[in-house]
């Protein structure tokens, strides 16, 4: 079965909308279907006409819950406007250069106002004509059949959002490229009045654009695509303090695991909680995806939102999870003294990943971070034992241990949603460096003891499962009831 081509269609909004949400390149889509990037491009400029097969792999690459298969078999027409052509696709990358990205995204509880603000630089030899911005919906994540069925009954409708951009404080005119019900692309006139470019062969501009949506159609989450060079990109988010949103950051791979971002920040200021995040030279096609929640003491009147799963709550919490390799990498350690402003950077990064932990579940038995699970291969671990003091061990090693062990229920923090039985030693002796590079020794007992072997394996690419007996297994948070209790231990000769 095939489908047949036309220039403007469904498919191509459809395609292009679930491309966009997931964050893909044409050329990684490409990749992740086994076809050439070519012909991606093909397929979004309405010159190629797909397979039954591909549409499918498509569909499933996407997660688009059968919309892009839905899409191609209604296939029949399009919109008046032409497409980009492919100079003015080009001219997203080559030629551009953006110096400064910054988006603003204030919610109020029931308008999100998105505002986008670029300084763009044509590096090229011919002058800028045009320039293609995008807007994508997707009301719930992780559920793509009720988005698309919510998404027909409540389209995006650009006379609805205040769509007015400008290019050096001047209005500039533009025109619907691709008209979705949750995806809209939109061509951008560099020009004056009189057809005149503004972006010149070395010139540069500062383009602004923004608009509003409301919380019934906008979702709690805000990506950006890195589809330029860029050498800074921000995002500022600012939340009325009365909705006590939570937020969290990551990066999303080509393997669909994520990293954390780091140096989000939030602020309090004039009744709103306003978060910060920035970064230099993110590599082009690099995704940066916000997400924000109520938290727990407030009731989401959301009815249709995906309850967050043990996973989810960690991996919005900036978390790496299991299926991210780098979980196996054997972390580096540090250089002391000359290492002693980043290893302070990744002892306050991690301190802070406990601190946002701490909002989302009661730990009864102390928390235990190691710093590859913030994303950072390095040799850290901060420990922050039940009277609420943080011990930080830099290039620990376990140099000792009893002979005496026990057999507990242990969690990770990179899959929390089971528990599994480990034996560990009952205590353990560990060598570690103070942040001047002086040697010290201490000995843990215990359930300390339990954490502190827990993290240090982390550094060496060990997980807690590795060190399970052939007899045991995982057992989901269904059937575990020790959640928030301590571990238990008899008294006496350790």
């Amino acid at each position: 079965m095939a489908f047949h081509a036309v220039r403007s269609s469904s498919f191509v909004v459809a395609l292009k909308h679930w491309r966009d949400v997931r964050g893909y390149s044409p050329d990684r889509l490409a990749a992740l279907v086994g076809c050439e990037p070519a012909y991606v491009h093909h397929l979004e400029s309405g010159h190629a006409i797909p397979s039954h097969d591909l549409v499918v792999r498509v569909d499933e690459v996407l997660q688009a819950g059968g919309a892009v298969v839905e899409s191609a078999v209604q296939w029949s027409g399009g919109i008046d406007t032409a497409p980009a052509s492919s100079e003015e696709r080009e001219a997203e990358v080559a030629g551009i250069l953006v110096r400064h990205d910054h988006t603003f995204l204030e919610f109020d509880g029931e308008t999100y106002r998105i505002r986008h603000s670029r300084r763009i630089v044509n590096t090229g030899s011919r002058s800028v004509s045009s320039y293609i911005v995008r807007i994508s919906v997707d009301r719930y994540p992780g559920n793509p059949e009720r988005s698309r069925s919510h998404h027909q009954r409540h389209p995006l409708e650009m006379a609805e959002l205040g769509f007015a951009p400008t290019c050096n404080s001047r209005s500039i005119t533009w025109d619907l490229i691709y008209d979705g019900a949750a995806y809209k692309e939109i061509r951008l006139h560099l020009a004056d009045e009189v057809g005149g470019p503004l972006i010149g062969p070395g010139g540069e501009a500062d383009l602004e654009f923004g608009y509003e949506i409301s919380s019934e159609i906008w979702g709690k989450w805000l990506q950006r695509v890195v589809r330029s060079p860029t050498l800074v990109m921000a995002v500022t988010i600012s939340f009325s303090v009365g909705l006590r949103m939570v937020m969290s950051g990551y990066q999303l791979t080509g393997t669909a695991a994520a990293l954390p971002v780091s140096a989000l920040e939030c602020v309090r200021h004039r009744g709103s909680d306003i978060y910060t995040w920035s970064t230099l030279r993110a590599d082009q096609d690099s995704v940066f995806r916000f997400e924000w929640r109520p938290d727990k003491a407030v009731a989401d009147s959301d009815e249709y939102a995906v309850p967050l799963t043990a996973r989810r709550t960690m991996l919005a919490a900036g978390i790496v999870q299991s299926d991210n390799m780098l979980l196996r990498e054997r972390s580096t350690i540090f250089d002391l003294p000359t290492e002693l402003e980043r290893c302070r950077e990744v002892l306050c990064l991690t301190s802070r990943a406990l601190d946002r932990l701490a909002r989302v579940h009661r730990f009864g038995k102390g928390q235990g971070i190691a710093a590859v699970q913030i994303g950072i291969t390095r040799a850290a671990v901060l420990i922050r034992l039940d009277s609420g003091r943080d011990l930080f061990l830099v290039n620990p090693r376990i140099v000792e241990a009893s002979v005496e062990t026990d057999v507990q229920f242990e969690g990770c923090l990179s899959f929390f949603d089971v528990r599994g039985r480990v034996a560990r030693p009952r205590s353990v002796k560990v060598e570690y460096q103070d942040l001047a590079g002086n040697r010290e020794i201490r000995v843990f007992h215990d359930g300390a003891a339990r954490m502190v072997a827990h993290e240090v394996d982390h550094l060496d690419g060990i997980l807690y499962t590795d060190r399970m007996s052939e007899r045991e297994r995982l057992v989901p948070l269904s059937e575990y009831g020790g959640i928030g209790k301590d571990w238990s231990y008899p008294q006496g000769h350790r």
